[in-house]
């Protein structure tokens, strides 16, 4: 159900593909079809306890992802490079 502050709702998560194309297929006006990244932990339930879950927007949920949080989020930054007058830059 939509809200008053936001005109974007999720339907549905994890759609197989073939129902996705077969939904994109439709062509109706103002639904449209996301692709999400998924994580795959290569020891199982092991190391999905360990290392934990983050949410839409990347924050860490639990786990390490939510300990260190912060620290894995990273920050803006900027770079000053210095540029020659053949315009090579120098790091």
């Amino acid at each position: 159900m939509l809200n008053k502050k936001s005109r974007f709702v999720w339907i549905r998560h994890d759609l197989f593909p073939q129902t996705a194309s077969e939904i994109r297929d439709l062509h109706i006006p103002g639904l449209y079809i996301m692709n999400e990244e998924r994580r795959f932990y290569p020891g199982g339930e092991a190391f999905h306890t360990l290392i934990g879950t983050t949410g839409t927007d990347n924050s860490g949920l639990s786990g390490i992802e939510r300990k260190f949080d912060r620290e894995l989020s990273g920050h803006t930054g900027g770079r000053i490079i210095e540029v020659s007058a053949r315009g090579r830059s120098y790091f």
